[in-house]
């Protein structure tokens, strides 16, 4: 399910779509509006009225947002039928100026929300739950299609490129989801087949800037939540960095490994390029390509021109020239990286380089049931890999230099304890508990904090004491919460309630495979994927009232009634069932 967030350039999307249909609007007369639209039984008129009457709707979503009193987007279909029908008749200088109004009145509420507002929880006219950053997909989505659906000359290829994937994500995500769509394939003018990546199931800001695309390659292969398997290990290790300190930042070869032996992707073919030499996907075999090289390089990043590190992007042929595909995001003191897909023609690309180019090939990623998350605890040798990191950085002279490294440092250790707790969670069948977010919360507080300390120095002021210490007290912290056992309710071998022995794990094994039987039908998804763990909430399909019949499907396939308590957060995944059922 699509959302945007609101920043700046979502907003500033809505801002683009409605100046585009309000100057195509000034034209028209009475006749003009009484003419028919594209779409059936409706003419311009009714396309107008719908627009004028969805703005104050999305308003009351948002109301609900705000004061947690459910405030329906429509009473009824009647009662929204009859608005537009009502608005309709009106002549066209009226019809006009009431979607001028009432689009600017809903900018200003979408502007004016408040931040913790953005979290909420609401349910559209559709039915999903969702949060308001959906609506700002929905009123999108509304106005650059019904814009179309004016026929006035403006036609879907006259829709600008990040507007477009934004809208053409929402609608295949919801024929994905939506019963009798025959399936389909999406071309390009050429006919030649457009790669397409769905960003939204990747945790973006728990993965570094060379995991996240390979997280985005294995969700596509394997379904979503698939990247989460980086998280299974949290070991402590460090590598020499190029200024002599060391760093937790791990070498390709040790993330590409992990990627073959967690995610299902194997390096089928691998070359180094020079400058100037990215090799044209249409020439190298045509698919998609993972890409590493500088992002100092890589013009759709804020580090363009302004800072080296190895970044990855994913590269596939199209029109117009290389489609690029980063779902990388952060915050920079030159901007934020957001996950996106752009354009380049060769010349731009030509400018990146040296780096590696690398195709994978897909292959059956371990089972969630099967990859219990690991950390290391106390005594193992990453201790003592801890003390010598920490004495590196306590013992450098160029303090300037330690706390800048220490800032990007602490940020890449709480992203990466941040991914093992979700892993966790996930294993589990649970949320994080009250341990591992006071833990979580530690560690922002260190890379705050570090953070603050490097711009006192780079000032020219003192270091603030305790930087190294402070992450020397998080570290000891997190052997004595990760360092304990996170089992799977149910899952085999499980003290409390698994099946012991070989027999009891074929039998369970046995009946995930029943159960991922089921959900899949019911989903219109692969079993695979249910098999590995994916959540049945990140399918778009998925609804309460698909839960509902995976549920009474398996009763009547096992013949019994499911045990337990039957609410949605013990429902969320095959292994949950499994635990049910037994």
């Amino acid at each position: 399910m699509k959302e945007l967030d609101p920043t700046a350039a979502s907003f500033g999307e809505l801002d683009a779509a409605a100046s585009r249909l309000l100057a195509g609007l000034g034209p028209l007369r009475d006749a003009d509006i009484a003419a028919p639209s594209l779409l059936p039984n409706w003419t311009r008129g009714h396309v107008l009225s719908h627009l004028a009457r969805q703005a104050p709707a999305l308003e009351r979503l948002l109301e609900w947002a705000r004061t947690g009193v459910e405030t329906p987007q429509y009473t009824d279909r009647q009662a929204r039928d009859a608005e537009i029908e009502a608005g309709a008749r009106q002549p066209a200088e009226a019809l006009v100026a009431d979607v001028r109004r009432t689009a600017a009145h809903f900018r200003r509420a979408v502007e004016e929300l408040p931040a913790p507002a953005w979290d909420a929880t609401i349910r559209p006219f559709t039915g999903e739950l969702c949060t308001p950053r959906r609506i700002l997909v929905i009123r999108l989505r509304e106005l650059e299609l019904h814009h179309v659906d004016l026929d006035i000359g403006y036609g879907f290829h006259d829709i600008p490129a990040t507007a477009r994937d934004i809208v053409l994500d929402d609608v295949l995500g919801y024929y994905a989801g939506a019963d009798g769509v025959p399936e389909f394939t999406l071309r390009d003018r050429t006919g030649a087949e457009l790669a397409r990546f769905d960003l939204d199931s990747v945790h973006t800001g728990l993965l570094d800037c060379v995991q996240v695309n390979l997280a985005v390659l294995a969700d596509h292969a394997h379904g979503p939540g698939t990247h989460l398997r980086l998280g299974a290990p949290l070991r402590f290790a460090w590598w020499p960095g190029d200024d002599g300190l060391p760093t937790v930042d791990p070498p390709l070869d040790v993330q590409l490994d992990a990627a073959g032996r967690l995610l299902g992707l194997r390096p089928a073919r691998r070359e180094r390029f020079a400058r100037g030499d990215l090799p044209d996907p249409a020439r190298w075999g045509g698919g998609t390509h993972y890409v590493v090289a500088d992002a100092h390089d890589m013009p759709w990043l804020p580090y363009h021109g302004q800072e080296h590190m190895d970044h990855s992007f994913l590269l596939s042929a199209g029109p117009g020239g290389g489609h690029v595909t980063d779902a990388y995001r952060v915050e920079t003191r030159w901007g934020a990286a957001v996950p996106g897909a752009w354009v380049f023609s060769p010349r731009e690309l030509a400018g990146i380089g040296p780096g590696e180019v690398i195709t994978f090939e897909a292959v059956p990623p371990p089972p969630v049931a099967a990859l219990p998350p690991t950390a290391y605890t106390a005594g193992d040798p990453d201790t003592e890999a801890v003390e010598s990191y920490l004495a590196a950085y306590d013992a450098c002279e160029d303090r300037a230099l330690a706390v800048e490294r220490l800032t990007a440092e602490t940020w890449l250790l709480a992203r990466t304890r941040k991914l093992h707790v979700k892993y966790r969670a996930l294993h589990a069948g649970r949320q994080e508990d009250r341990a591992e977010r006071d833990l979580l919360g530690a560690w922002d507080t260190v890379v705050e904090q570090t953070y603050l300390a490097h711009r006192r120095v780079a000032r020219g002021r003192a270091e603030p004491p305790g930087v190294v210490d402070r992450l020397r007290a998080v570290l000891a912290d997190e052997v004595k919460v990760l360092g304990r056992a996170a089992p799977l309710p149910g899952a085999p071998g499980d003290a409390a309630t698994g099946p012991a022995g070989t027999a009891g794990r074929a039998e369970y094994e046995a009946l995930r495979r029943r159960v991922a039987a089921v959900a899949a039908t019911v989903l219109g998804v692969p079993e695979e994927p249910l098999l590995s763990g994916a959540e049945f909430a990140s399918y778009a399909s998925f609804s309460s009232f698909r839960l509902v019949e995976i549920v009474e499907r398996l009763e009547d396939e096992l013949g019994h009634e499911l045990g337990g308590e039957l609410v949605p957060e013990n429902l969320r995944r095959v292994d949950d069932l499994c635990r049910i059922a037994r």
